[in-house]
């Protein structure tokens, strides 16, 4: 039986820990990420007034947080970036933040975070981001990727284009994809530790 503790112990262990790094933030793309990220293309800066819309259907209950690839030109320290997320049926606002261009990491994937936002899955919504204190060569820019397809076109100050943002969603939430993923991943270390101790100790 005492044999049999460090056993029980490590199951355990490695169950525990599989499920704390399965509580993590989920993504779900609009983008294709397989594309070359050389191939998205930069937005002008957006100046007061101007305004991008890009509608999409969520696929979680709850979104925490929205990613847009972002990126920084000239003097972007007086720029404020606001991002709005509404019901694209009724127009109601769900959520909304401004954050400083100055926060904004460039070259990156920046996660406004603007929830939890509740009873989102299936529901068609649409997100708008406008700028304040940028000029057309100081703030942040924004990109998109080439190609609609079968999701909604990206609209620029009302203009549609056929593209989509570069953005995605973020939902916190136990991954039972990522769970087992960790689960098999530490088992088969253990597992082959194990023939390894076997095999040099039987020598």
């Amino acid at each position: 039986m005492k044999k049999k503790i460090p056993v029980i112990l490590g199951v355990i262990g490695t169950v525990l820990l599989a499920w704390f790094l399965a509580n993590t933030y989920k993504a779900h793309r609009l983008y294709d990420n397989n594309v070359n990220t050389a191939n998205y293309t930069a937005l002008p800066v957006l100046t007061e007034g101007q305004f991008l819309s890009q509608t999409f259907t969520a696929e979680e209950d709850t979104i925490d947080a929205i990613g847009l690839k972002a990126n920084l030109n000239g003097n972007y320290s007086a720029a404020q970036v606001t991002v709005t997320l509404k019901d694209t049926s009724t127009g109601e606002i769900l959520a909304g933040m401004t954050e400083s261009a100055a926060d904004i990491k460039p070259r990156k994937v920046h996660d406004f975070f603007l929830g939890p936002v509740a009873d989102c899955k299936g529901r068609t919504l649409t997100l708008e981001v406008t700028q304040t204190g940028s000029t057309p060569s100081d703030g942040a820019v924004f990109y998109f990727q080439g190609g609609a397809g079968d999701k909604e076109r990206l609209q620029v100050s009302g203009t549609e284009y056929d593209a989509v943002l570069v953005m995605r969603t973020q939902t916190y939430r136990f991954d039972v994809e990522r769970f087992i993923s960790v689960l098999l991943a530490v088992w088969f270390i253990w597992i082959f530790m194990w023939a390894l101790y076997r095999l040099f100790s039987s020598k």
